[in-house]
């Protein structure tokens, strides 16, 4: 795997963090749409490691 696909998976969970953290602000928070992010944002950073192990 290459170092462009690193960026995108490293881009991808900062944006899943902002989404978490705008859900978590919100007055109406979904607790189940905020789970499923956060499940996200763990497969992401697994992802992250793994092709960080492989550079």
């Amino acid at each position: 795997m290459s170092r462009q696909h690193l960026l995108q998976l490293t881009r991808k969970h900062q944006d899943l963090d902002a989404k978490i953290l705008k859900e978590t602000r919100s007055p109406s928070s979904d607790d189940l749409a905020l789970a499923a992010l956060k499940r996200q944002k763990l497969k992401l950073k697994e992802q992250i490691a793994q092709v960080e192990r492989s550079l």
